[in-house]
C-alpha cells in the first residue's frame, strides 16, 4: 500500500513539472499587441527573403530602405521607396542603390571571393571552418569620412521600449526603497549611451572569431526536410555559419562581442556574416551583401531555409523581442567579409581529414593538419560609420574546433599523469613522515598551499568536464585523481595540526627556545602526578608504560585531544571549500580585466602559490630541524607544479590560449629554484645557518645537573626519599628512581654544593643516560627518545615536550 504522504508528494511534483515557464506567463493586452506586431514584421521579412531577386534590391526590410546615397542626401525613410527596379534598370552594388558605400564595396570586390577552386586537383579552401581565429585590425579612415546611418526602431517598438524601461525603473526603485540593504539603487533611464563597437578611442586592436558551421543543408537535421521538398535547393559547396566576433583594444579596456549569422562559400573561401536586431534585419538582407548574383542565389536558398526553421507564431516570445530591442540600442550593427587562405590539400583530401577528425576510425591523416587562416578581412558598421580592416601583411590564424579539442585532450592527459606522479610522491612522503615528532617539524602552511592549489585544479577540471561532453570521461578522471590527492593532503594536514596542538598559545620565541615559559612549566609540573603514574592512552607502535590507575587529568587531556582530532577535518574541509569558491570567482573576474592588470595578477598569483617552501624554511629554522621533506618529494613536487606553468607560458598553441610569456616562466622557475636552494643550504649548513647565535635564545637542556635545591622545587618527593649516597664524595649523591616508561631503575646524580671540574665531567656523563623534562619528570634517555618519536608529550602528565 502506498501511503498518503507519498501520493501527495507525487501530486506536488507533477504540478511543479507541469507549470509553464516564466516566458509563457500571461501577458498584458498592450504587450500582447506589440508582440503580435513584431511577429507580423518577422513573417513579412521572411516573405521578402523568399520573394527576393537580386535585381530587385533589399525590399521592405527594417534598416535597409535607404541606400548610402540616400543617407548622404538625408532622405526621409517614411517616403520610401525612392526608385523602382526592373530587369532593364536593376539594383546594383553601388552606393546609389546599396547600403555599402563605394569605398567599402570596392575593397570587398578587390579581395573577397575572386580566386575560386577550378578543379579537384587544385589546393582547396578549408571545408569545415568551425574553430577560433585571432588577429589584429586597423580602424580605416577613408579620405571622405563615412556617414553613419540613423537607424531607428519602428514606432510601436520605440514606444513599447520606453514604457518597458520606465516600468523596470519604477520596479527597481520600489524594491530599493523597501529594502535598500538587499537591493542596489535603480539605474537611471539614459537618453543616449555609448554603443558597443563604436570605436572612437583607439585606432587598432584585436579581433577574435568563433565560428560554428551548421554543415551542408542536406545533412543538417533541421534543413534536410526542405531539401527533400525541393531537391534543387541542395547545396554542396556552401554552408551556413554562426559567428561570434569580439573586438578589443590592445590594453583590453574595451571588449565588445557580436553575434552574427553568415554564409561560407567553400569554392572561393569567402565568408560573409551580419548582425541583426530590431532596427536592422541584416540576416534577411545578407544575400544582397554577397556582391554578385551567383553568390546571391546560393545564400538566398540557405537563408530561406534558415528563416523557415523557426515557427514564428509559436516560438517567438516576448523575451526574444526584448533581446532584439536591447541589441538595437546597445550595440553597433556590423557586416563582415573574410577571405580564407587555401590549404595544401585537395578537396577530397580535406574531406577525408574532416571525416577522420569528426569520427576517428584510425585512418591515416597528416601530422601537420591545416590551420584556419584569413588573408583579408573587412568589417563595416553602417549605423556607427566604422570601417575595420586586417593589418597589412598579417593574417588571422587559428585552429579547427576538432584540433583544439585534441589539444585539450592532450593537456588533460598530461595533467592526469602529473597528478598521479604527485600522488605517488605524497604517499612516499607520508610513509616516511607519520610520527608526531616528525609531523611537528612540518609547516602546515606549506601543506595548505599545496593542497589549496590542488583543490582549485580539481574544481577547474570538474567544471570543464561539465562544459565539454566529449572530454567528460578524461576530465572526470583528472578530477578523481585530484580529489584523492586532496584527501591525502588533508589527512597529512590533520596529522600536522594534531602533532602541533601543544604549540597552541605559544609564540615563536618559545618555539625557538624549545620549551614553554618557566612559570607555565612549573605550574604544569606542580599539577602533575607522581613519577610512577602512567597515561591512560593507547600509543601505536610506541613503548607504553604500565599503569595501575589513571588520574583524572590525563583523561581530560585525552578527551580534549580526541575532540580536536575530530574537529580538524571539518575545519579544513569547510575552509578549503570557502577559499576555493572565492578563488574561482576571483580567477573568473581576472580573466575579464584589462591585459596589464591581468598579467600583474597572474604574476602575483603564481608567485604566491609557488611559495610553498618559504613557510617550511622558517619552520625548520624555528624547530632547528633539517630535511623535513624527502628531496625526491621536494624536487618532484616543484617540477610537477612548474610544468603546467612552463607549458602555459612557452607553448604558443597551448589549449587555454594563454599568451606567450617566457619572462613569467623564468621568474616562476627562479623563485622555486631559490626556495629549494635555501632548503639545501639548511641541509648542509644547519637549519639556523642564517641566524647569528647571539640572536637565538638558549635551548632547553634535557640533561641538566640536578642539585638539592632543584629537588625542593617541582620534583617528586620520592626522589628525596630514595636518595642513597653511593660515592665517597659528600657533594655528590646517586638517587635510584623508577622510569615511568620501562619501570626499571635509573640512577640520577644529585649534587649538594659546588661541582668541581673533575666531578662535573662524571656528572655530565651520567646525565647523558638520563633525561629531565620541563615538567620535572625523569626517564631513561633511550626510553624517552623512543617515546618522543610518537608523542611529544610527557608520558606522565601530558605536558608538551620540546623536540630533542
Amino acid at each position: 500500500m502506498v501511503d498518503r504522504q507519498t501520493i501527495l508528494l507525487v501530486i506536488i511534483m507533477v504540478m511543479l513539472f507541469t507549470l509553464p515557464p516564466g516566458s509563457d506567463q500571461p501577458l498584458a493586452s498592450e504587450d500582447r499587441a506589440v508582440l503580435q506586431k513584431f511577429k507580423s514584421s518577422l513573417i513579412q521579412s521572411r516573405k521578402e527573403v523568399l520573394d527576393s531577386q537580386y535585381w530587385l534590391g533589399y525590399g521592405n526590410l527594417t534598416g535597409l530602405k535607404l541606400s548610402y546615397q540616400d543617407n548622404l542626401e538625408k532622405k526621409n525613410v517614411l517616403l520610401w521607396p525612392f526608385r523602382e527596379y526592373s530587369k532593364k534598370n536593376p539594383w546594383q552594388e553601388r552606393e546609389q542603390d546599396s547600403l555599402l558605400p563605394d569605398v567599402v564595396s570596392k575593397r570587398v570586390k578587390e579581395n573577397w571571393g575572386n580566386d575560386p577552386v577550378l578543379s579537384h586537383d587544385d589546393h582547396a579552401y578549408p571545408l569545415n571552418i568551425s574553430g577560433h581565429l585571432y588577429g589584429d585590425f586597423d580602424v580605416v579612415k577613408p579620405d571622405k569620412a563615412l556617414k553613419p546611418f540613423r537607424m531607428r526602431l519602428p514606432r510601436y517598438l520605440k514606444d513599447y521600449y520606453l514604457l518597458y524601461k520606465q516600468e523596470k525603473y519604477e520596479e527597481e526603485r520600489q524594491r530599493y526603497e523597501l529594502d535598500p540593504e538587499s537591493n542596489s539603487p535603480p539605474q537611471e533611464i539614459e537618453g543616449s549611451r555609448e554603443k558597443a563597437g563604436n570605436i572612437t578611442t583607439y585606432k587598432e586592436g584585436i579581433i577574435e572569431l568563433e565560428l560554428h558551421s551548421l554543415g551542408y543543408n542536406f545533412m543538417n537535421p533541421e534543413l534536410a526536410d526542405f531539401v527533400k521538398l525541393n531537391p534543387k535547393s541542395k547545396i554542396d559547396d556552401s554552408v551556413v555559419v554562426t559567428m561570434s566576433m569580439s573586438l578589443k583594444d590592445y590594453p583590453e579596456k574595451h571588449d565588445d562581442e557580436f553575434k552574427m549569422l553568415g554564409v561560407y562559400y567553400q569554392s572561393t573561401g569567402a565568408l560573409i556574416a551580419s548582425t541583426k536586431s530590431a532596427k536592422f534585419e541584416g540576416g534577411h538582407a545578407l544575400p544582397h551583401f554577397t556582391m554578385n548574383e551567383e553568390n546571391f542565389n546560393i545564400s538566398k536558398a540557405l537563408m530561406s531555409q534558415i528563416v523557415n526553421v523557426t515557427d514564428i507564431e509559436q516560438e517567438v516570445s516576448i523575451d526574444d523581442m526584448n533581446n532584439a530591442i536591447e541589441r538595437s540600442q546597445d550595440q553597433c550593427e556590423y557586416i563582415s567579409y573574410f577571405q580564407l587562405e587555401r590549404t595544401d590539400f585537395t578537396k577530397d583530401q580535406l574531406r577525408a581529414i574532416d571525416d577522420e577528425l569528426l569520427l576517428p576510425q584510425g585512418a591515416p591523416i597528416p601530422k601537420k593538419l591545416p590551420q584556419l587562416e584569413i588573408s583579408h578581412a573587412i568589417v563595416y558598421s553602417p549605423d556607427c560609420g566604422i570601417l575595420l580592416e586586417n593589418k597589412k601583411s598579417e593574417v588571422f590564424s587559428g585552429l579547427r574546433l576538432e584540433i583544439s579539442k585534441t589539444r585539450s585532450r592532450q593537456m588533460a592527459i598530461g595533467v592526469l599523469l602529473l597528478a598521479v606522479i604527485e600522488l605517488n610522491l605524497l604517499l612516499r612522503q607520508m610513509k616516511r613522515c607519520r610520527s608526531p615528532g616528525q609531523l611537528s617539524n612540518v609547516s602546515s602552511v606549506t601543506v595548505s598551499l599545496l593542497g589549496f592549489w590542488t583543490l582549485v585544479t580539481l574544481v577547474y577540471f570538474l567544471l570543464r568536464s561539465l562544459q565539454q561532453s566529449e572530454l567528460y570521461i578524461l576530465l572526470t578522471c583528472v578530477s578523481v585523481i585530484a580529489s584523492i590527492l586532496c584527501l591525502h593532503e588533508m589527512r597529512l594536514l590533520v596529522g600536522i595540526f594534531t602533532a602541533q596542538e601543544n604549540e597552541r598559545g605559544t609564540n615563536w620565541w618559545e618555539i625557538l627556545r624549545g620549551s614553554l615559559v618557566e612559570g607555565q612549566s612549573n605550574r604544569e609540573g606542580e599539577a602533575a602526578p607522581a613519577g610512577g603514574d602512567q597515561p591512560n592512552e593507547e600509543a601505536v607502535a610506541a613503548p607504553v608504560p604500565a599503569t595501575t590507575a589513571a588520574t583524572a587529568a590525563p583523561q581530560v587531556n585525552t578527551v580534549q585531544q580526541l575532540s580536536d582530532e575530530a574537529r580538524y577535518p571539518n575545519m579544513i574541509f569547510f575552509a578549503g571549500f570557502a577559499l576555493t569558491c572565492i578563488a574561482m570567482m576571483l580567477i573568473s573576474s581576472i580573466t575579464r580585466w584589462r591585459i596589464s592588470y591581468r598579467r600583474t595578477a597572474e604574476y602575483v598569483i603564481l608567485i604566491f602559490f609557488n611559495s610553498y617552501w618559504v613557510p617550511q624554511f622558517f619552520r625548520s629554522t624555528l624547530k632547528n630541524r633539517v630535511r623535513v621533506f624527502l628531496w625526491e618529494y621536494a624536487i618532484g613536487t616543484s617540477l610537477v607544479r612548474f610544468i603546467p606553468v612552463f607549458y602555459m607560458c612557452l607553448d604558443k598553441n597551448n589549449a587555454i590560449r594563454h599568451h606567450y610569456d617566457p619572462v613569467m616562466a623564468v621568474v616562476v622557475f627562479s623563485w622555486i629554484f631559490t626556495q629549494l636552494f635555501f632548503l639545501y643550504l639548511q641541509d648542509c649548513l644547519g637549519a639556523r645557518f642564517w641566524v647569528k647565535d647571539k640572536w637565538l635564545p638558549e635551548q632547553y637542556n634535557y640533561h641538566p645537573i640536578i642539585s638539592i635545591k632543584d629537588l625542593e622545587s617541582g620534583f617528586s618527593l620520592d626522589i628525596l626519599a630514595n636518595m642513597k649516597p653511593q660515592t665517597a664524595d659528600k657533594d655528590l649523591a646517586i638517587c635510584d628512581i623508577d622510569c615511568a616508561i620501562c619501570m626499571s631503575t635509573l640512577q640520577v646524580p644529585v649534587v649538594s654544593g659546588e661541582v668541581l671540574s673533575v666531578s662535573k665531567k662524571n656528572v655530565d656523563s651520567m646525565m647523558k643516560e638520563v633525561m629531565v623534562t620541563p615538567c620535572r619528570h625523569i626517564f631513561h634517555g633511550k626510553c624517552l627518545e623512543d617515546w618522543m618519536v610518537y608523542k611529544l608529550q610527557c608520558p606522565v602528565c601530558r605536558c608538551p615536550l620540546p623536540p630533542v
